[in-house]
């Protein structure tokens, strides 16, 4: 007969993100469409719609239905596949690629148009052929080409990759407690306050320069108009190991120290836990081997915050739980000292002076103290716990081999992170890939001496991507993504697109590194797609 069968009912769409754990909608590789005919038909071979994702061509073949009206065609996602403002339908007639469709008499239908739905835009691909999520826990946070994994262990050895730090080390758990990770087991930090989950902690070698550093009852700690009465009150890591430093009753300085060896020239960081016990001020100040005048600032214990302080150094204050604060000075050494030393001095109110300050103590008042540390370094890193000798922290490494899951010629990736560094000449880096050395090497890096989150590589050791780059502060957090291919490269911060490279070298690499250096780092989330993704693509992957 030659009867016209036309699409009466447009598509019912699955909204879905494929393989990215806790999105709005289910995890899958295969999206299914639904079309609604004006009566049964029957299907042979494999007609298909045309799909558009991210201006390449993809293909939804028929799975099911013939001999009926309601017909399924499923799009199979393709590794790298990424649309994250809706795929599109690239051609508004089925293609009958070879099939058939007719009434069940059947006649051929001669009219396979339609009318694109309105709600495409619903329907976002996200395959990334390497994910981490790092959040710690069991629901296939770690995808490697298709294949989810419970935890970074798992895939680790799928990948042949590894993580290392060859000794313990400090983090705060989801509860916000102060914990000791073994050795070489990754750290999933969270923000002692807030709870936040910051990501896998990742951080170069340290080492507490203090000894005894939970216990100032001990004879190396110098106490100056204080009493130390030890293990009497709950410290940040939940043990009941916290001591109280009490002002002697007399008018004077109060104030703990201990000497370290110090060179000139080296910059060092003197760190403690305190929390109010009477009085609400502590004085962290430099003596021997540093200036004397300039470097010191007072802390408000009460409220967390700054008060006066000297022109020298650098200085800081974090909320931690339970009334507790972590607070550091960071100074460099004018002369070298066997005997240098900072001080942590207690104070009634906001002593507007140094060297410690003068109050009149009352025989109970003091702060609660834990943790004291003194290290080599531009910044506080994560407590060391030290006992009769002094402790170092190891540097941490995970090193993925690139595999299946690269493209040497073009790829993008995704990294959710957060920093804390300092001021200088050094790059810490948070994604990079490389081929073990310094010559062949695309990454993301925090650049010191320009204060920004910068895109570059080095390829045969020359460099590219100087204009990939916007400026972030010392301390912060972004979601950055980067696309490669051969001279056309770009990246995106926050939702901000940089400035496209034209003139960019794919550097040939065979790992994936991420490893301490310069910096306290933090990566929450990073993923990897073996495509040039979009300038689009890239922007949406950091909103």
């Amino acid at each position: 007969m030659g009867f016209c069968l036309k699409i009466i009912v447009l598509f019912s769409l699955v909204v879905c993100a494929l393989l990215i754990p806790h999105a709005s909608c289910f995890a899958a590789t295969s999206i299914p469409f639904t079309v609604t005919m004006s009566e049964a038909v029957n299907i042979t071979g494999s007609p298909r719609l045309v799909l558009d994702v991210d201006g390449t061509t993809r293909y939804a073949p028929y799975t099911s239905g013939s001999g009926s009206s309601s017909l399924t065609f499923t799009y199979d996602a393709t590794i790298g596949d990424i649309d994250l403002d809706g795929i599109g339908i690239a051609s508004t007639s089925l293609d009958l690629n070879g099939g058939t469709v007719t009434d069940l008499n059947g006649n051929a239908m001669s009219n396979l148009t339609f009318t694109a739905p309105a709600n495409m835009a619903s329907v976002k691909v996200n395959y990334p052929s390497l994910s981490m999520n790092f959040v710690y826990d069991s629901d296939g946070r770690y995808t490697l080409n298709g294949t989810a994994y419970n935890d970074l262990t798992s895939l680790l050895t799928a990948a042949g990759g590894s993580f290392t730090r060859a000794s313990t080390a400090t983090y705060y758990n989801s509860s916000g407690v102060l914990s000791i990770a073994a050795s070489g087991a990754p750290r999933f930090d969270y923000d002692p306050s807030t709870l936040v989950f910051k990501g896998l902690l990742i951080e170069e070698n340290s080492s507490n320069k203090l000894q005894y550093s939970d216990d100032f009852s001990n004879a190396l700690w110098q106490k100056i108009n204080v009493t130390v009465s030890t293990d009497v009150t709950t410290s940040p890591d939940g043990a009941a190991n916290a001591d109280k430093a009490v002002s002697a009753a007399t008018t004077g300085s109060f104030f703990v120290l201990q000497d370290s060896a110090v060179v000139s020239g080296v910059t060092y960081t003197q760190s403690f836990y305190v929390k109010a016990a009477g009085w609400n001020y502590v004085q962290l100040g430099s003596s021997t081997g540093f200036d004397t005048t300039s470097t010191w600032v007072n802390f408000n214990l009460s409220t967390g915050t700054i008060g006066n302080h000297g022109t020298g150094g650098t200085y800081g204050i974090q909320a931690i739980n339970n009334g507790w604060y972590r607070i550091y000075l960071t100074a460099t050494s004018t002369a070298t000292s066997a005997a240098g030393r900072f001080y942590l001095a207690l104070m009634p109110t906001d002593i507007n002076g140094r060297n410690p300050p003068s109050a009149t103590g009352d025989g109970t008042s003091g702060v609660y103290v834990y943790g004291g540390q003194f290290e080599s370094y531009q910044i506080p890193t994560t407590y060391i716990p030290t006992a009769s000798s002094n402790v170092t922290r190891n540097a941490e490494t995970l090193i993925i081999p690139t595999g299946t899951w690269y493209n040497q010629n073009a790829g993008t990736f995704m990294n959710n992170i957060s920093w804390l560094t300092h001021n200088g000449s050094n790059s810490p880096m948070f994604f990079r890939v490389d081929d073990t050395t310094n010559n062949n090497r695309w990454n993301l890096f925090y650049n010191q001496a320009n204060t920004r989150l910068q895109i570059g590589a080095l390829t045969a050791a020359a460099s590219q991507g100087g204009g990939i780059h916007t400026p972030y502060a010392l301390s912060g957090s972004a979601t950055v993504s980067g696309a490669q291919s051969l001279n056309n490269t770009n990246g995106a911060f926050d939702g901000s697109i940089s400035s496209l490279d034209t003139g960019w070298l794919p550097p040939p690499v065979t790992r994936l590194n991420i490893y301490g250096n310069d910096a306290t780092k933090w990566n929450k989330e990073l993923r990897y797609y073996p495509v040039r993704a979009s300038d689009t693509q890239l922007q949406l992957l950091t909103q």
